[in-house]
């Protein structure tokens, strides 16, 4: 014979919860670059190892942000560090345009 066993109390049922509105997704602003050559011996001097210094103009939603993106033997960086995105856009530029210095 087996033991009885005990009957699981029955458990209340939860509360529908309603559901919440989506909220409306923000436009993302556009963002606009505009990125030209500087003189890398004109700004950094002629004693320079710089092969290729230049000025990538950001704007975002009314904002604008000035990057100085460099090219030497440690390879392509900005002045706000190796992985901002004004790098990437500093060699696209790079790879569309001839070099300043001709």
């Amino acid at each position: 014979a087996k033991p009885a066993t005990k009957a699981k109390p029955a458990t209340k049922a939860k509360p529908a919860t309603k559901a919440k509105p989506a909220a409306k997704a923000k436009p993302t602003p556009a963002r606009i670059v505009r990125a030209r050559d500087l003189d890398p011996y004109r700004k950094c001097g002629p004693g320079t190892s710089v092969e290729r210094l230049i000025r990538v103009d950001e704007m975002v939603g009314g904002e604008v942000e000035t990057h100085l993106v460099f090219l030497d033997r440690h390879g392509w960086y900005c002045e706000h560090g190796r992985t901002c995105p004004a790098v990437g856009d500093a060699r696209k530029h790079a790879r569309h345009a001839p070099d300043a210095r001709g």
